[in-house]
């Protein structure tokens, strides 16, 4: 934990360092096309005494950001993560299966400068989750019959992060993002009737990105 807030640090500071170079850009009406590379971490939910507990992951992101003026924004993100899941079953921890996710979000930005070069902002907005899951080998050769399903799944979202400008038109941005999210998994096996749980994938973001401004 500690590397990890060493390291957001000197990100933090780079940042603020790019952000006193050069005269500062004017937004409005302008479009944006980025990418960002995040690490996913979400929260483990128990349901009947069984407890999911998903690893923490790669999210990689592409954006799309349209400004109204310099204080407004507004970005359409798609994104890629898959992540193993974990199954605690009276204290015992066996790998589960794994979760695919493509995050589709659209999220509302306010923009506050702070110098001529770099501004940090605050957003919430919606999304929709579509999600895949398989079981684990482990699992399969228990219980061949065995199939879990995943419904894709709306969520909702806060973000606040930092933006600046390091060229005329291209901007790195440090980004931190707060999800709730919860899907539908069902369970189906012959002579059985399907079971249907829902769980939670509430989830914690952090992105560093670059995005370039026509």
């Amino acid at each position: 934990m500690r590397k990890n807030i060493c390291a957001l640090v000197c990100v933090v500071a780079v940042l603020l360092f790019f952000s006193n170079i050069g005269m500062a850009q004017e937004r409005e009406n302008r479009y944006g096309i980025g990418a960002r590379l995040s690490r996913i971490d979400a929260t483990d939910d128990t349901v009947d005494d069984v407890t999911f507990d998903p690893d923490g992951t790669i999210l990689y992101e592409g954006n799309l950001t349209y400004y109204f003026s310099n204080s407004f924004s507004l970005e359409f993100l798609i994104g890629y993560t898959k992540t193993d899941v974990a199954a605690e079953i009276l204290g015992l921890g066996i790998d589960f299966g794994e979760l695919k996710q493509i995050p589709l979000l659209l999220t509302g930005h306010y923009h506050h400068w702070i110098n001529p070069k770099s501004n940090i902002y605050l957003g919430g907005g919606i999304g929709y989750y579509l999600q895949d899951f398989s079981l684990s080998s482990l699992v399969k050769s228990v219980n061949p019959n065995l199939d879990i399903e995943a419904d894709d799944s709306f969520g909702y979202h806060v973000n606040a992060g930092v933006e600046t400008f390091i060229t005329d038109n291209t901007t790195v941005n440090l980004d931190l993002k707060y999800i709730w999210n919860a899907a539908d998994f069902t369970s189906t096996e012959p002579g059985f009737p399907d079971d249907t749980d829902k769980i939670d994938l509430n989830a914690f973001v952090i992105g560093l990105g670059i995005k370039y401004y026509f």
